[in-house]
């Protein structure tokens, strides 16, 4: 059986001022929050280098919608959405750090092995981008790359692990698919979901270019069918503790047609935050 682990674990533990960073209050959570990356993205944070070779990618895009991407290996994507005052709290601090008009690069060439940031501002005209491996940064600096940080740790410690029972499928046999969510944080996570659906599973033609397939790419998926009571549910998940998910696909598409070829399974947490796991290759014959 083979195993994809997404771990998103940013290279250090940063203390966190605000542990319920991604909380809402009720009317918030009335109100319909974006389902995917839908606006420019505003703020950008790459991080790389490091002794184990970090290469993460942190997105906000002007609808609030968050991405962390870890590149290496199999890589995949935790997903969230900012409440709209914390969106502003951030566009706020880039404006009190006088951001844009700091060096292009802040660098101590005496640190060996150390994390490069690269800050991307992308606001009301403005386009300004800053390096810093952090020991050569201004205070104002290290104020930004520490609350980009800070905001990733509710989702650095989700981990999504995804299963296949076998790489190969015959007409007539049956794959069980297993997603097993687990909060490897420290701290208790919450998990909101728009409706009764928590998870996905999805087969697609083709590999994509990141582990978020669009719904229009789906060949299959568990969901295709099924109809889900519109209610927010919260789910906490203890520190170590999982869920886990699975389903059956015996190799047919949406429309019923049996497949026969080369094919691509993901799986999805359709929380705040959830998330998308790597692609896995199954080939379908008959």
């Amino acid at each position: 059986m083979k195993s994809f682990i997404l771990l998103l674990a940013a290279a250090f533990v940063w203390s966190c001022s605000n542990a319920n960073l991604f909380s809402s209050n009720d009317d918030e959570k009335l109100e319909r929050t974006p389902d995917g990356p839908s606006g420019q993205t505003i703020i950008e944070m790459q991080i790389s280098g490091g002794i184990a070779g970090v290469n993460q990618q942190l997105l906000i895009d002007a609808n609030r919608y968050v991405q962390f991407i870890d590149q290496r290996g199999q890589a995949g994507q935790i997903e969230t959405v900012l409440p709209a005052d914390e969106l502003n709290r951030l566009i706020k601090l880039f404006v009190e750090k006088d951001f844009l008009h700091m060096q292009p690069q802040y660098l101590d060439g005496r640190v060996a092995d150390a994390f490069n940031y690269r800050v991307i501002y992308r606001y009301s005209g403005a386009n300004k981008q800053v390096e810093t491996d952090y020991f050569g940064a201004p205070a104002e600096l290290r104020s930004i790359v520490d609350n980009l940080l800070n905001l990733t740790k509710p989702l650095n410690g989700l981990a999504l692990e995804f299963k296949t029972s076998a790489v190969q499928l015959r007409h007539g046999e049956k794959l069980t698919l297993t997603l097993t969510v687990t909060n490897r944080n420290t701290a208790p996570l919450t998990l909101t979901y728009s409706s009764g659906q928590k998870f996905d599973f999805f087969a697609t033609a083709a590999p994509a270019a990141t582990s978020r397939v669009p719904a229009q790419a789906f060949l299959w998926n568990w969901a295709y069918d099924k109809a889900f009571i519109a209610i927010v549910i919260e789910e906490t998940l203890q520190p170590g503790e999982s869920r886990t998910y699975s389903a059956e696909w015996d190799g047919r598409s949406n429309k019923g047609d049996l497949l026969e070829g080369e094919f691509w399974l993901g799986s999805r947490l359709v929380g705040q935050p959830g998330g998308y796991t790597a692609l896995r290759r199954v080939v379908i014959t008959k």
